[in-house]
């Protein structure tokens, strides 16, 4: 580590900020004329190395080293230094990763005092951290060994033997131990005297002394053992006096609070019966009011409720009537609906015997005028046979081959038939051709009917899809898991747990709690991470009563720890104390600290066999594991017993001897106290906590039930949402499948398919027709070939058919003559009596018709009215309800006043008695009472007198109380001691004891001085020995490295030459060293022989050796060429560049034969009353 950059500002003669750059590692001069400001560049050096020997930089104090003292504005000097550290093994400690390390020390004037400030690589340090900085590679400024200033050389030449040695010891680290050695002997002759001085004093004065105290000693301390004898005997018996004094006054005064009490209570109690019986008339007296007022509306709503219900009655006859009738309706128009019915299957059943009729008498007529045509055919035939001629009219009438008779027949007949050939052939024709239209038709709007039918497949696909959508959705509705019931019921449950938790459970709740604030902490977190699960509570939460029965015991068995506040630790408990915010003082239980109180074994058992009916008060409360501590602090070693007497057994036994509590709360103590006889007021807060537990764990209960049926009822919403979004979607679905219905039946593309259908019906029609023709056209022409075989056939059987054609004409005649016009008429009278049935049927089913609809009608009116008069039922019925209701409550609100008011006159009776007698027992205690405190007062002197005689001990004393023994036997032994004492009393030293205990404490410190000026004498002087030793051995190791470098340096330096330090006595090394110098060949025996050149040679080569003995990583040299000629200073330039090249030497020099040799050369220079630095 090396100096690469010095900044100089204020300090001395550099007014200015001043930058000194460019230092070499080895070997930099500064050279100038007198008062330029070259030793000012040191002293700044030297200043920001932390020096605090302000001489050593020539000032007197911190104001000299500001410039002009601060005189020409400049009032702060700053000097930095910056050390190259890029050589890591000379790096100081805690700095080896910094390659630069900047020093920056300041001082700056104000107010008359001068300010230090210290930085390290800009950051503010103290001036140790410096030190400790710079002595970790050696440069220690306030024991500058690396600093040779001016006149240094001039000293070393002066010094004396010993002041050589010293220097050497310096050089080897043994100064210092020599110097504390020296000190050492000393103060062992200081001890040495004073070990002779505390010898005789044991000796000549202490000793005898000590004899002759003994003796004393043991005379006071008989005369002490006769005196607390005496003392302890009178305090005794006057104890025993106090003891009984003091229970007779606790007697007579517990029987005055017992009757002061009683008379309390007495007064009390008077006058609650007193209030209680002027509450009990005020409350008669309301009743007597409140009963005539309720007699009045009582009236009124007797009144209401007669009205009300003649309405009702009214109401309801009416609407009976109207049912009455509405059942006669319904059953008059079924019988009408019956009739109806009737008279449409009459008029069905004569409608279809008229058609039957019509038809058989169709059937008849045709067939009578078909044997008509026969017959006149016949006749024809027959005038055409018997003529022999055929004319126009026999052809047309007659039948068969004779009728035909002539060629003018047979002719017409044949011609008709081919006219009907050709007709059929034509009509066969035009069945062809509308054929061929409606085909054609049908052929061109095919294809569209295709499309229209395929999309009315789609639209009827759709139609379906909707349909077994809307099923699917009405099932999935009817699936859903949702009954209006159920959420009804689930409802009013959750209004009834409501109406309980804020009605009831939680005021009652906030009640208790309220009465219990006491119990309660209140606190702030004394820091954000606090754990309020650390604060446990009050021990009265903390516990439940096994046996109910025994709260009392327990809560004065707890007495005021009932009240205190459990922590989880120590640390908890001073937190909360400290930052807590406490509003009120408490008592915290940290269950790491506390101490429980267990009942032993031993004692226990003896307790359970003596006193069978006793129980560790600990037994009857019932707390988590984690209490178990906190419990047996409150309530270990105390037992509940269920009589005094058991108490006293338990609690006086010299086995057992512990606190007992009764069940009435009667405190047994072994000290022999007693205490109780008013019930506790923790037992009330015990049982308040039990009732507090009780409503919270039933509010929690509540809300447990409550947040239960919330989520039902959630679940019901989410359901009900769901099964109306199901039914809602489904009904969407139905009126989409029957807008899709509508739209398929009113669409063109329906009505294109019905269109094709009604050609396919007319194609079928004109098929049928063409068929029919070329049957018809077939049979015309079988016809007209008959015709022409019967024309042929005609000339042969002429003859033989007149006969037979006259019996079947006479036949003929007859049967149309004689049946067919009998049937015929009887056929037609059928006929027109079934018209007329008809006609009379139909009017008759009309008629049931529009009586339908007159009682349909009649109907609706009556079905309204009977729904109005339903109504006014109904709200005629709630309102009797409610009158009936209210009639009822006001029934029973006077029955209930009747009895209240005869309760209310027996309870006065019995209470104005208890008055009575109360007051009577009041009388009777006040009278006790003020007996008994007369008693108090008298015993109460007589204490008072006995503190007064005895205010010096009896404070002390009371705990003695309770001692039975024989008085008359301690007072007359108290005479036979107070009669010695007297007689040794006369003769005693008082102050023996303390003489002796006061010189035989000053004799044990005697010795122990000596024992222990014997032993440090003895160590120093062992200790001494060991480190001459390791002295002798490290101050002679480096006596000849010194001595070897010594020689070589003043060799270096004047050539030819050497010199050594030798000892002034060869045998002891301790007795000092001197130079012995080689000149010019002899050994010269003084320095005084030697010219002053060669005597600041010879310094400066001593000086130089001891550097090299124990080098630094930087030098400072003021000036130290001082004495020497040109030759000399070459000489010692040379040395420094070539023998020290692991330090950094800064030497200030006036000769040119110095700075020639050196790297790095800076030149100061004054102007302007300020210094400047130049490099060259």
């Amino acid at each position: 580590m090396y100096v690469e950059e010095l900044i100089i500002d204020g300090f001395k003669s550099y007014a200015t900020r001043t930058v000194i750059r460019g230092w070499d590692a080895q070997f930099n001069a500064i050279t100038g004329l007198n008062g330029a400001g070259k030793s000012n560049i040191l002293d700044a050096l030297c200043f920001v190395l932390g020096i605090t020997t302000l001489s050593h930089v020539r000032a007197n104090n911190l104001q000299d080293l500001v410039y002009k003292r601060g005189q020409a504005g400049v009032v702060k000097a700053s000097v930095t230094a910056v050390f190259n550290n890029m050589d890591k093994t000379q790096s100081p400690y805690l700095y080896e990763r910094q390659d630069e390390i900047s020093i920056t020390r300041q001082i700056s004037l104000g107010g008359g005092v001068a300010k230090n400030k210290y930085l390290i690589n800009g950051v503010n340090k103290t001036h140790a951290e410096v030190a400790d900085l710079l002595q970790s590679v050696q440069l220690n400024i306030n024991n500058p060994h690396f600093l040779i200033m001016q006149g240094r050389v001039t000293k070393v030449l002066n010094m004396k033997p010993q002041e050589f040695l010293a220097m050497i010891e310096e050089a080897a680290g043994t100064r210092m131990y020599e110097e504390k050695k020296a000190k050492a002997f000393r103060n062992i002759e200081k001890k040495e005297a004073k070990l002779a001085e505390i010898t005789q004093l044991l000796q000549n004065e202490i000793l005898p002394k000590v004899n002759k105290l003994k003796e004393a000693k043991r005379q006071f301390l008989e005369f002490q053992k006769l005196d607390h004898e005496v003392r302890q005997l009178t305090e005794t018996l006057v104890l025993y006096d106090l003891c009984r004094l003091r229970r007779a006054r606790r007697t007579h005064r517990r029987q005055a609070r017992r009757h002061a009490r009683a008379q309390r209570e007495a007064v009390r109690a008077a006058r609650s019966l007193a209030d209680e019986c002027e509450t009990l008339q005020a409350s008669i007296r309301d009743h007597v009011a409140r009963r005539t007022d309720n007699n009045t509306t009582f009236n009124k709503l007797e009144s209401a409720f007669a009205a009300v219900k003649k309405t009702l009655l009214q109401c309801q006859t009416q609407l009976e009537l109207r049912r009455a009738s509405r059942d006669e309706d319904a059953a008059h128009a079924a019988a009408l609906q019956r009739q109806t019915q009737q008279h449409a299957a009459t008029v069905a059943q004569l409608a279809a015997a008229l058609d039957q009729l019509q038809a058989r008498t169709g059937d008849a007529r045709r067939a009578l005028e078909a044997r008509r045509a026969h017959v006149r055919k016949l006749e024809a035939r027959l005038e055409a046979l018997s003529t022999g001629m055929a004319n126009k009219h026999a052809a047309g009438a007659a039948d068969g081959a004779d009728a035909r008779a002539g060629s003018g027949g047979y002719e017409a007949e044949l011609q008709a038939a081919r006219t009907e050939v050709g007709r059929q052939a034509g009509q066969m024709e035009s069945c062809r051709m509308r054929l061929a239209h409606f085909e054609k038709e049908r052929a061109s709007r095919a294809p569209h009917v295709a499309a229209a039918a395929e999309q009315m497949k789609g639209m009827q696909a759709e139609i379906a899809a909707g349909e077994a959508a809307c099923a699917q959705l009405q099932a999935e509705a009817d699936a859903v898991d949702y009954s209006a019931e159920e959420d009804a019921a689930l409802q009013q449950r959750h209004d009834q747990l409501a109406q309980e938790l804020h009605q009831s459970a939680r005021p009652r709740q906030r009640q208790l709690e309220n009465q219990l604030s006491h119990t309660f902490i209140q606190y702030r977190d004394p820091s954000p991470d606090f754990d309020r699960a650390d604060v446990l509570g009050c021990v009265a939460h903390l516990f439940e009563l096994v046996d109910p029965a025994a709260s009392q015991a327990l809560a004065v068995a707890a007495g005021g720890r009932l009240y205190h506040i459990v922590v989880r630790n120590e640390v908890v408990g001073r937190l909360l104390l400290e930052r807590g915010g406490l509003k009120r003082r408490v008592t915290l239980i940290p269950l790491t600290k506390i101490k429980p109180y267990p009942i032993e074994p031993a004692r226990l058992r003896a307790s359970r066999q003596r006193a069978p009916a006793v129980r560790p008060a600990l037994d009857l409360v019932r707390y988590e594991p984690a209490m178990a501590d906190a419990m047996a602090f409150v309530f270990g070693g105390t037992l509940v017993c269920d009589t005094g007497d058991t108490a006293k057994r338990a609690t006086f036994d010299p086995s057992i001897r512990m606190r007992s509590v009764t069940l009435d709360g009667d405190v047994y103590d072994p000290s022999g106290s007693l205490s109780g006889g008013a019930p506790a007021q923790q037992n009330d807060t015990l049982q308040t906590v039990a009732a507090y537990r009780d409503a919270t764990a039933r509010v929690a209960q509540l809300e447990h039930e409550l947040a239960d049926v919330a989520q039902a009822l959630e679940r019901q919403a989410h359901q009900r949402d769901q099964h109306a979004a199901l039914s809602k979607r489904a009904d969407m679905k139905r009126h989409e499948v029957a807008l899709l219905k509508a739209q398929l039946s009113s669409n063109k593309e329906a009505q294109l398919v019905a269109s094709l259908a009604h050609l396919d019906a007319q194609i079928e029609k004109e098929q049928a027709a063409l068929a029919a023709a070329a049957q018809a056209k077939e049979a015309a022409e079988q016809e007209c070939a008959a015709l022409a075989r019967d024309r042929a056939d005609y000339q042969a059987s002429r003859d033989t058919s007149l006969d037979a054609l006259e019996k079947e004409l006479a036949a003929l005649r007859r049967q149309v003559n004689d049946v067919d016009a009998v049937e015929m008429q009887q056929q037609d009278t059928a006929l027109e009596l079934a018209r007329t049935e008809l006609a009379q049927a139909e009017r008759e089913y009309a008629s049931s018709q529009a009586a339908i609809a007159e009682h349909d009608a009649l109907v609706a009116a009556n079905t309204d009215t009977t729904a109005q008069l339903e109504a006014r039922v109904k709200t005629t019925q709630l309102a009797y309800d409610r009158a009936e209701r209210d009639l009822d409550q006001e029934r029973r609100t006077l029955s209930t006043l009747d009895t209240a008011s005869r309760e209310l006159e027996a309870t006065l009776q019995l209470r104005k008695h208890e008055q009575s007698a109360q007051q009577r027992a009041a009388d009777a205690h006040a009278h006790s009472h003020a007996e008994e405190r007369s008693q108090v007062q008298a015993t109460a002197t007589e204490l008072a007198r006995l503190a007064k005689t005895h205010a010096a001990w009896l404070p002390h004393t009371l705990a003695s109380l309770g001692i039975i023994f024989d008085a008359d036997t301690a007072r007359a032994h108290l005479e036979q001691l107070s009669s010695h004492h007297g007689r040794a009393s006369r003769n005693l030293d008082h102050d023996a004891v303390h003489k002796l205990d006061r010189i035989e404490k000053q004799e044990t410190g005697l010795q122990v001085k000596l024992q222990t000026l014997q032993r440090d004498k003895e160590q120093i002087k062992e200790t001494i020995q060991t480190l001459d030793a390791h002295k002798m051995e490290k101050l002679t190791e480096t006596w000849e490295k010194v001595n070897s470098e010594f020689g070589a340096i003043f060799g270096d330096l004047l050539p030819g030459s050497t010199c050594k330090l030798v000892a002034t006595d060869p045998a002891d090394l301790t007795r000092g060293l001197e130079v012995r110098v080689f000149i010019g060949g002899v050994w010269k025996n003084s320095l005084t022989e030697l010219s002053g050149g060669q005597r600041s040679l010879i310094a400066l080569s001593l000086i130089l050796a001891l550097l090299q003995y124990k080098p630094a990583p930087m030098y400072v040299l003021d000036e130290v060429d001082a004495a020497l000629d040109l030759s000399h200073t070459q000489n010692m330039g040379h040395l420094v560049a070539n023998r020290f090249k692991g330090s950094q030497f800064i030497i200030v020099s006036l000769k040119e034969g110095m700075f020639t040799s050196a790297n790095v050369l800076f030149r100061a220079r004054f102007a302007d009353g300020v210094s400047h630095v130049d490099r060259t």
